[in-house]
């Protein structure tokens, strides 16, 4: 059965990503959510910085948890979860 992306969705997956980085002694951590997007989060003292790569970015900007969930959800709608 095949996945599309939710808000609901993504929410989760940045919550994984973020309590991956938090609980282990590595500093950031990169996992990819769709074949095109790739999220990579730093935990900087205890704050967490989100950067996004996907095609229709130019760059890579410095996001909190809520800005990068937005981001994410425009730049992935109706794309297949890997």
């Amino acid at each position: 059965m095949k996945k599309y992306i939710s808000i609901s969705y993504i929410s989760e997956f940045l919550n994984k990503l973020s309590e991956i980085v938090k609980n282990s002694n590595d500093a950031s951590f990169l996992m990819f959510l769709t074949s095109s997007c790739k999220v990579k989060v730093i935990n900087n003292n205890g704050n967490m910085e989100f950067y996004i790569f996907h095609p229709k970015i130019d760059k890579n900007i410095k996001m909190d948890k809520l800005t990068a969930g937005k981001t994410i959800f425009n730049l992935t709608k109706g794309e297949e979860v890997l």
